[in-house]
């Protein structure tokens, strides 16, 4: 996987103290890449989360 970039990696830590994120950004800025880490950070915490987006390979 490729680093995360500053950006990037304050919406993961954003998402690990709340309830509610809203991430909107132009394409091919790295939102796929961020829910997934957002998602694997948090079931490796044991939490789950339910997040909806517009994209076909999701």
């Amino acid at each position: 996987m490729k680093e995360l970039s500053a950006e990037q990696q304050d919406i993961i830590d954003m998402s690990l103290s709340s309830s509610n994120l809203w991430i909107q950004a132009y394409a091919g800025t790295g939102k796929t890449t961020t829910l997934r880490e957002i998602a694997a950070t948090l079931e490796k915490q044991g939490r789950s989360c339910l997040y909806i987006a517009f994209n076909s390979h999701l």
